[in-house]
């Protein structure tokens, strides 16, 4: 559709004047959209036991090609799964989901998931990708008894900035989170021109897994406690 962020509506008109019609992608994951005219448009994209998702794509001749689209298998009613991506550069951001406080240890190391310490309460609270070479996409799923706890927030960590200074920021990093139900896609977050440091704590959820933007009541950025690995 044409537009940015355009989940409804008419479809999106070719070179020939024409309704783009849906495509199907190749066995591989590729697609390719041919005699798109130059602008943004939004792609919407589904299939069988996946959610349907949506990204911004731009048309502009030969520097169109590698608009990458990630999409998450359906989830069930109680699970939540938080999707991180960015650029090539820097080559390293850390999906962070805490709960608890600053004082919360399990078997000695912090109550969160991070790329050294994966799976928590029981399986409940998994990393399930880590990516060190950039793009991502990094996965965080949350399901049963992570929503008994008493918070859960989460958080990306620029790593490539933490070894090395020269690292570009989360700011220009083109990172994105989105977060998944069962119903599909429910939020995204991009990071912005604040976004400096070497954290970005970006939300948290409640205990019926409502998402609460990061400065609102129960998702105070001083509640986070930051730790780079376990």
């Amino acid at each position: 559709r044409p537009g940015i962020n355009t989940k409804s509506g008419s479809l999106a008109l070719n070179s020939s004047n024409q309704s783009i019609q849906p495509i199907t992608y190749s066995g591989d994951g590729s697609y390719a959209i041919p005699n798109v005219p130059a602008g943004n448009y939004t792609l919407e994209a589904s299939g069988t036991n996946f959610a349907t998702t949506f990204q911004t794509v731009i048309s502009a001749g030969n520097n169109s090609s590698n608009q990458n689209l990630y999409v998450s298998p359906l989830l069930i009613n109680d699970e939540v799964r938080v999707v991180l991506t960015w650029n090539r550069t820097p080559s390293d951001l850390d999906s962070h989901l805490e709960y608890g406080d600053s004082a919360c240890v399990e078997d000695t190391k912090k109550c969160q998931v991070v790329y050294n310490d994966k799976i928590k309460l029981g399986g409940h609270l998994t990393l399930d990708v880590d990516v060190v070479d950039g793009n991502g996409p990094e996965t965080v799923t949350l399901k049963n008894s992570v929503w008994s706890k008493p918070r859960r927030g989460y958080s990306v960590f620029n790593w490539s900035k933490y070894v090395g200074s020269s690292e570009k920021s989360i700011a220009n990093s083109g990172a994105t989170i989105k977060v998944f139900k069962s119903i599909g896609l429910v939020k995204t977050y991009n990071a912005g021109s604040e976004n400096t440091g070497r954290w970005w704590q970006a939300f948290c959820f409640d205990s019926s897994s409502n998402i609460i933007d990061i400065g609102k009541l129960g998702c105070e950025i001083n509640s986070f406690f930051n730790a780079a690995q376990n």
